[in-house]
């Protein structure tokens, strides 16, 4: 029973590596892989976030400004 147990648990924990995306190559080193890109307006202007939740608040961190060509 314990070792039906053992390989239960190591089953999980390998589909859970599984689920890992790749980090993106334009992800800063503090920002997590499962952050996503938000567009926030500011006076007139677009400009990029990293946004991702950190428990119940929700982070953010400047990418760049959105070029007029997108």
């Amino acid at each position: 029973m314990a070792e039906h147990k053992e390989r239960k648990a190591r089953l999980e924990e390998e589909a859970d590596d599984a689920d890992v995306e790749e980090r993106p190559d334009d992800l800063p080193d503090d920002v997590p892989a499962k952050a996503t890109i938000t567009i926030k307006e500011i006076n007139d202007n677009r400009y990029y976030y990293w946004q991702w939740r950190e428990g119940d608040s929700v982070k953010s961190k400047y990418k760049g400004p959105v070029n007029s060509d997108e």
